[in-house]
């Protein structure tokens, strides 16, 4: 998993860290967890049985159907392509299940550290999806997305395409700046610019300098850059 890269079994301190969070604190976060998918699954998405639902994630990590690229993927379409409130929420649903099966298994291998980084991934996803069907914060969305149709379209596409090729190149530890971010994708993003003959394309040292203010400074891209992923 990126994020926190801390090895427990080197770095003494984390023996200390452990004691005071205690596995017990871990288990009952992870508990919350599997309570909020229950009532997820029951009262929105009238499905039932969390626990088979983390088994078969289980099985599609272990045969490689959930891996880096289905991450990129579910997070692209929960923020880009997916326009439907129910889209949205099914999308925020697997991740949320994606993290809590991870924090389940990371804390069975004692990596406690990564396990409560993962609960915290799980918790975001799952209030995003209460977040999606509490009527206050739906109206606030539609505002937002009624908003984002009268920007450039130009723009848009550069906006998607860096997301995407930050998602789908994402490194294991993380960045380490925003300029070696821009070196790492600004060939895909020059490829899918091209594609669609976006005037971005037909300029290197523009999109560069386009991207790296996006990274600086566009809560999304900067969200993109920073995503972790646990499996693959």
């Amino acid at each position: 998993m990126d994020g926190i890269d801390i090895s427990e079994d080197d770095a003494p301190e984390i023996t200390i860290i452990s004691t005071l969070l205690g596995n017990g604190s871990i288990d009952e976060a992870i508990d919350f967890l599997i309570r909020d998918l229950d009532e997820l699954q029951d009262t929105i998405f009238k499905e039932a049985n969390t626990k088979e639902t983390l088994m078969t994630v289980g099985e599609k990590i272990s045969s490689g159907k959930i891996n880096k690229a289905y991450m990129a993927d579910e997070h692209f379409n929960l923020h880009f392509t997916e326009n439907k409130l129910d889209g949205k929420a099914g999308s925020a649903l697997r991740l949320a299940f994606v993290y809590t099966y991870s924090a389940i298994k990371l804390k069975e291998h004692s990596r406690i550290i990564r396990s409560w980084h993962a609960v915290s991934e799980a918790r975001k996803y799952i209030g995003y999806c209460f977040g999606l069907y509490d009527p206050s914060i739906h109206t606030s969305i539609n505002r937002a997305q009624k908003g984002g149709n009268g920007k450039s379209r130009k723009n848009q596409e550069v906006k998607e395409a860096v997301i995407e090729a930050l998602l789908s190149m994402k490194q294991k530890k993380g960045w380490k700046s925003t300029s070696a971010a821009t070196d790492a994708i600004i060939d895909s993003v020059l490829d899918s610019l091209k594609s669609k003959g976006n005037r971005f394309a037909n300029n290197r040292d523009d999109l560069i300098a386009e991207i790296r203010n996006m990274l600086e400074h566009d809560k999304e891209v900067k969200a993109a850059c920073e995503s972790p992923f646990i499996v693959g």
